[in-house]
């Protein structure tokens, strides 16, 4: 077996075998977003982890700008799919509309889905603070609050157009796109979309590990650990 080197920025071991080097062990410009201001959690966008906006756009020679352009939409997007509805769930919840039990089913998908973007704001915070995060060592609370406030939300959101759908006549009448009623039906059935897109999103995000680039030295040097782990074999 051959010994081993690290790379000076972020510490990750690199096996030398056979005395040979890895031609590329320094992995330059990961500072984070806003000039390394900020940096992006994985669970956000997998393909900015560990790499600033600045830095993807204007350093990275690896893409062309199409690439780019997309990298940067994607984003923007799945950061719209949980606050545009956070911003429509807190609407529907102030027009304070139907029975006890709708409005208990509101703000608990409201406060579920709260929860999911704390979880999110937590895991960017210590992104921040901790020079970037790798995918599979987040909290794993931190990660269930993320995925489990998703899932509640989106079950009392279904919990809440069912049970307006049998007890609540108006909700189901209303037909005007003025009506508040018909509105309050269109949000929640849009927010559910949202919602799953946005779990979906971020549980692909959550899949890649560490930097989204390939070490292949390093990747079956984890494999090779994980073979003997499960093999109950010892490094002796």
């Amino acid at each position: 077996m051959g010994d081993y080197i690290r790379n000076g920025p972020s510490n990750d071991a690199f096996m030398k075998v056979g005395g040979i080097v890895p031609p590329v062990i320094d992995l330059p410009n990961m500072k984070g977003c806003c000039n390394g201001w900020f940096k992006l959690s994985y669970v956000v966008s997998a393909p900015l982890h560990m790499k600033g906006l600045w830095e993807f756009w204007f350093k990275e020679k690896r893409y062309a700008a199409a690439e780019k352009v997309a990298v940067s939409v994607d984003l923007i997007i799945h950061l719209a799919l949980w606050f545009v509805p956070l911003i429509m769930e807190v609407w529907a919840a102030g027009q304070n509309m139907g029975h006890f039990h709708t409005k208990e089913l509101q703000l608990a998908s409201l406060w579920a889905l709260i929860t999911s973007v704390v979880g999110i704001a937590i895991a960017s915070f210590f992104a921040l603070f901790a020079g970037g995060q790798e995918a599979g060592r987040l909290f794993p609370s931190t990660y269930a609050a993320i995925v489990g406030g998703a899932y509640a939300s989106i079950l009392f959101g279904i919990l809440f157009i069912q049970y307006s759908m049998t007890e609540w006549p108006g909700y189901i009448a209303s037909k005007e796109s003025d009506n508040k009623l018909a509105i309050l039906r269109h949000i929640y059935l849009w927010t559910l979309v949202l919602k799953t897109c946005a779990v979906v999103c971020l549980k692909k995000n959550a899949d890649f590990w560490g930097p989204c680039t390939t070490d292949v030295v390093k990747e079956k040097q984890e494999m090779m650990e994980q073979f003997k782990s499960n093999r109950g074999m010892t490094a002796a």
